[in-house]
């Protein structure tokens, strides 16, 4: 699909368009806004469509059973919607010091992850993190002491390299 100046895409935008795989967008080309359900079930999308640094919000459910795979390296994000990633096969997140939330089950079931960095986060939702990397997750910078509130099933599953301490 190409697109002329989006800079938005909008809510329920390319739900369940199973067979897309690429976007391409106009001279300007940016992206700040992904809308809630946007691709989600899009199994042919794989790759992050839009410039990482530049995307400032993900909505809830945005990629959610998508193809999405590879690593995001979401650097301008400031928002980031529950179950955005839920059943990805994204293999390492990072997100800025400024995300402080991880939302509901944002992360559950990406079971290909290998590294999540989020050095800024704070408070882990509902099943945030459920069923992410098992052994595959080498690499987490979160300092879990810093963590202030823990949801539900937060980090049900989750797989921990070495002793972790709540504060």
């Amino acid at each position: 699909a190409a697109f002329g100046d989006a800079d938005r895409i909008p809510d329920w935008g390319f739900c369940g368009c199973e067979k897309l795989r690429t976007l391409t967008f106009g001279e300007r080309g940016w992206i700040y806004i992904i809308g809630m359900h946007a691709f989600e079930n899009c199994y042919a999308l794989t790759a992050f469509p839009f410039p990482e640094d530049e995307v400032q919000d993900i909505g809830a459910y945005a990629f959610a059973n998508s193809g999405l795979c590879g690593a995001l390296h979401l650097k301008g994000l400031v928002g980031l919607g529950m179950y955005a990633f839920l059943n990805c096969e994204i293999t390492e997140l990072e997100l800025p010091e400024r995300i402080k939330l991880l939302s509901p089950g944002v992360l559950m079931q990406t079971a290909s992850l290998t590294m999540l960095s989020a050095p800024g986060v704070r408070m882990i939702e509902n099943y945030a993190l459920a069923m992410s990397g098992g052994e595959r997750l080498t690499e987490c910078d979160i300092d879990f002491s810093q963590v202030t509130d823990l949801g539900i099933g937060a980090l049900q599953n989750f797989h921990f390299k070495e002793p972790v301490v709540f504060s």
